[in-house]
Order: structure tokens, then C-alpha cells, then sequence
């Protein structure tokens, strides 16, 4: 399997603490892997103290709803982990972005399967207006030919200020590039719940800064005929003319998620990038992690990004992306070099020093063995 991912620098250095992880936060998620049951999305939402524990609700493709409680640890450099946790627990990893207001996070889902999540936190007031502007989103299918086809897919949409959207071609895995989704319209709730009219299975929720949207829904989002299925999309508010070569400068963690089907190589992983102020890159030794155990160097790369905000890769054709306008997140789609189709999105900041904050104290998990499977299905 080959990656190649980017980074970017955002400025000054954050810390951070447990009482970062207190509030309500919007939960989507995504599963891929086998056996089929596992293949499936999530959305819901998590009540966190200021120690780390917290409730969590959710409700998958099937409907059904489950609840499950535990505990998170963050280290100073926003690193999340769960701490005693065996089996499923012991793989989760993730990350908080520098406006914490978004962690990133994969894992095992108990069943054979990998997931990738994305915590929203809840908080402020929202309107349609804003929904206003151009956004460029990045998907992820996972799903079983023949009834589902697994892949990515990418393209842009503008909203008015009631909703309305207009997309442009959208671009696929399958190497569709000319079809123009049509979706009657955008809702967004007071407390930022974003639906989409017509479309029963898409949920999503914006982040506080008003510039991510995340979402989950069952659908093909081009032709019914190409990719198709269980689907995690991630889309930021463009802004012309904001970013210069200059902005891939820094240290980034990297999330991704991998799809396919039965001969493709599929799974989670998560690594650390550095770029220099050119675009290029270089992988930290030993940072890289996959669902399969293993920890093997991925290739570095050089990216260029253009004054919108989308960045490429010159040594890999099919990878597309988009940094938001705090430049503490950006998110991506690739071939991944094994037969399966991957979603990353990468949180950024300045290097830390290297020691972790921990929590006094041991509690103790409701039904931990079955926690992220009761996410998925």
C-alpha cells in the first residue's frame, strides 16, 4: 500500500487539556472492512465531562440505536486515546484540531470491520445564511458490489442564502467526470443539524467555525451506475484567493480510511506528516500505523495548492484536497495503492514538545468489548 499525505502549518501552538473534551459533540462515522454487516454509518452525539468520561448515542444505517459510556484521554499535543481499554479499545487513535471545535479519530469496530469518525462539537447559533458561499466536498463509499460499489469521489457545490444548491461535475474513483448532481436544497437547524430536502439518510452537522461540514448518508452521489453506497462526506467552505504555498508548511496527523472491495486492501490508519514551506514532504520515522499491525515507511511527496485552497500531489494523479480557512484541517481523496479508495483528513500545528498529559483515575467501560460496534450496526 502506498500513501501519500500533506500537512500544513497554522501558527501559533496550542496545548491541551481533559477539560477540552467537555461539552456535547455531533458524532459521523464510517465503516469498511468485512464482514458485511460491518460495512455501515453512524451519527449521533457525545456528552463529555471534564475528566474525559463520556455517554455516547448513536444510531446507524439500520436504525438501530445504542448507548455506550467510557473514557478518553488527550495528551498536550491533542493526541486522544482510550486508556485500559483491550481488544477494540487498544486501537483507537485520534486527534483535536487547533480550534477545537473538531477530533478525528479510527479504530477497530469490533466485527471484523475499521472505522473512521469525526466529533463535531455543538455549541452557538446557526442559520441558513450560513450555509452561503462554496463548498468543496470529499466523500467516502464503502459497501458490497453488486447492490453497493465502493469508492471516492469529490466535487463542489454553491448555496444562496435560503438553501438552494447548484453543484458542479462531480468526480469519482470510476473515472466519471461529467455528471452534475441535483439536490433540491440545503436545511440547517438553529443548533447546526444539516439535512438535505429529499434525502431521508443524510445527516450531518457544521463545526463551530462555521467552515466544516460533516455528514453520512446512504446514496450514490453521481450516477446510480458508478460508485453507490454507504457514504462519509466531509465538505469546507471555500474562500478565493486565501492561500499560498506558504501554508503547507508544518506538522500534520493524518486519519484515513480505506474502502474496497473483497481483493482490496482495506482499513484505517493515521501518521505524522512534516512539509517544509515548498510543499515538501517527509514522514516522521515510526509514526505510521495501520489496522493490520504494520508500521512500514510510506512515501513522501510534493504537493502544490492553489489560491483556493485545493491542493494536489504531483506523484499521485487521483489525490484531491482542501484545506479549510483556519488551515487546521483539510481533508482528501486517493487511490491508495493497494486496490482500495481512501479518505484522510489531516489536523495540523506546530511541533510540541514530546511528553503526554494523562488522567489520575480508572473508570470502568460499559460493554467496551462491543463499544464501536454498536456504533456501526
Amino acid at each position: 500500500m502506498v500513501l501519500l499525505i500533506l500537512s500544513v502549518d497554522i501558527g501559533s501552538a496550542k496545548t491541551f487539556t481533559t477539560t477540552d473534551l467537555e461539552g456535547t459533540w455531533n458524532l459521523h462515522a464510517l465503516a469498511s472492512g468485512y464482514p458485511d454487516d460491518f460495512q455501515s454509518w453512524a451519527y449521533g452525539t457525545m456528552t463529555c465531562d471534564s475528566n474525559g468520561v463520556f455517554t455516547q448515542r448513536t444510531t446507524n444505517r439500520t436504525g438501530e440505536i445504542n448507548q455506550v459510556k467510557g473514557m478518553f484521554v488527550i495528551t498536550r499535543e491533542g493526541i486522544i486515546t482510550i486508556p485500559g481499554g483491550s481488544g477494540q479499545g487498544s486501537a483507537f487513535h485520534g486527534v483535536m484540531n487547533n480550534s477545537k471545535d473538531t477530533i478525528v479519530l479510527t479504530g477497530n469496530d469490533g466485527g471484523g470491520g475499521y472505522f473512521l469518525a469525526v466529533f463535531t462539537k455543538s455549541g452557538g447559533t446557526f442559520a441558513t445564511s450560513d450555509l452561503e458561499g462554496t463548498w468543496a466536498y470529499h466523500g467516502l463509499i464503502s459497501g458490497n458490489e453488486p447492490d453497493q460499489v465502493p469508492g471516492w469521489y469529490y466535487g463542489s457545490m454553491t448555496i444562496d442564502q435560503k438553501g438552494n444548491a447548484n453543484h458542479s461535475a462531480i468526480t469519482d474513483s470510476e473515472g466519471q467526470t461529467d455528471y452534475i448532481p441535483h439536490v433540491a436544497g440545503i436545511n440547517i437547524t438553529a443548533d447546526g443539524i444539516v439535512t438535505v430536502r429529499g434525502m431521508d439518510s443524510y445527516h450531518g452537522a457544521i463545526n463551530q467555525s462555521k467552515d466544516v461540514v460533516v455528514a453520512v448518508a446512504t446514496m450514490a452521489p453521481g450516477r446510480i451506475s458508478s460508485v453507490r453506497g454507504y457514504n462519509l462526506i466531509v465538505s469546507i467552505k471555500q474562500v478565493p484567493g486565501a492561500y499560498t504555498t506558504g501554508d503547507l508548511a508544518g506538522t500534520w496527523y493524518a486519519h484515513g480510511l480505506v474502502s474496497g472491495s473483497y481483493d482490496d486492501w482495506t482499513g484505517w490508519y493515521y501518521l505524522t506528516w512534516l512539509v517544509d514551506s515548498q510543499g515538501k514532504g517527509n514522514i516522521v520515522t515510526g509514526s505510521y500505523l495501520n489496522s493490520h499491525g504494520e508500521t512500514e515507511q510510506p512515501s513522501s511527496g510534493t504537493m502544490s495548492i492553489t489560491s483556493d485552497g485545493i491542493i494536489r500531489m504531483s506523484q499521485l494523479p487521483s489525490y484531491h484536497g482542501i484545506i479549510n480557512l483556519a488551515k487546521d484541517m483539510c481533508v482528501c481523496t486517493m487511490d491508495d495503492g493497494g486496490g482500495g479508495y481512501g479518505l484522510v483528513i489531516i489536523v495540523g500545528r506546530p511541533a510540541f514538545d514530546e511528553f503526554d498529559f494523562d488522567v489520575d483515575g480508572d473508570v470502568d467501560f460499559v460493554d467496551f468489548a462491543n463499544f464501536a460496534s454498536h456504533w456501526l450496526n
